[in-house]
């Protein structure tokens, strides 16, 4: 997992230029952020004994009763960042594509494994990090899987781009504070660099990309043991947790179910960071 979390950060990372996207934004709302890192010593607004500067009206594009406070993001940004969003999905398609495969061989030998009763694992030539391997040895089971690629890494994208455009926002909410004098503007009002280090902190985050790359591979290795499942005619699973103090009450609850139809709720992974795994009942099994 180390290894496509940290090539699912770099690529998101690396998928927008963080500095070009604070300066078009500045230039739509010049108000709004200063230009400089010198700005917040100098902007009369923010400077001691000042009057607190009217609040601006909310934007033509906002309902009134919401005034700034939507969490959905508005048509405006939505238009503002769609190149970004149009960039990120390129950077992580290759990426994914890698991941779902090797996680896809990774669920399909640990069913067939399972589903056959055995406590080794025939892993043939794969293993962890080789995709050509893994490429060779998924054979066509694969496909399905890949063939939900736009809708998964679209969700990631998107994802991302609703907490870039809650920064963005931020520059413009911060416009609509009264300031007391003497005190500092809270949000403060931004620069050029501010903005473009806030952006990419969104980006270039470890935690982000580990969970993306948690959550995909544990969907696909699911998907792959279905898939084995239905072939071998295994008509049930049951889930099995982890075993230890980290196993959470969902977690938990679904394994007390005990046997249940294949494909019939709870599937793993039941939550983000989920470790469970779904085997199958095999018959004349205790």
């Amino acid at each position: 997992m180390r290894i496509y979390a940290a090539q699912v950060r770099e690529a998101t990372v690396g998928s927008v230029d963080t500095g070009r996207l604070a300066e078009a934004w500045v230039a739509l709302h010049p108000a709004s952020v200063g230009k400089g890192e010198a700005g917040r010593e100098s902007n009369p607004r923010t400077r001691e004994g000042t009057t607190p500067r009217t609040p601006l009206p909310p934007p033509a594009w906002l309902p009134a009763s919401q005034g700034n406070a939507t969490k959905a993001i508005n048509p405006i940004l939505s238009a503002f960042l769609s190149r970004a969003s149009a960039a990120i999905q390129r950077a992580l398609a290759p990426v994914l594509a890698r991941l779902w495969t090797e996680a896809w061989v990774l669920g399909n030998r640990s069913a067939l494994a399972a589903s056959e009763g055995l406590a080794d694992v025939d892993w043939g030539a794969w293993t962890p990090g080789d995709y050509a391997a893994a490429e060779q040895i998924a054979g066509p089971g694969l496909r399905q899987l890949l063939g939900e690629a736009g809708i998964r890494i679209k969700s990631i994208a998107d994802s991302r781009l609703e907490e870039l455009s809650l920064v963005l926002e931020e520059t413009l909410r911060s416009d609509e504070i009264r300031r007391q004098p003497g005190t500092e503007p809270l949000p403060p009002y931004l620069s050029v660099q501010d903005l473009t280090g806030r952006l990419r902190t969104v980006l270039d985050n470890p935690d982000r990309a580990e969970l993306v790359a948690q959550a995909e591979i544990a969907r696909a290795q699911a998907t792959a043991a279905r898939q084995v499942y239905a072939e071998t005619g295994r008509t049930e699973v049951e889930v099995s947790t982890a075993e230890d103090a980290k196993v959470c009450p969902a977690c938990e609850a679904a394994a007390a179910l005990g046997p249940h139809p294949l494909g019939s709720p709870p599937l793993v992974p039941i939550h983000p960071r989920c470790r469970c795994a779904e085997l199958p009942v095999l018959a004349g099994a205790p």
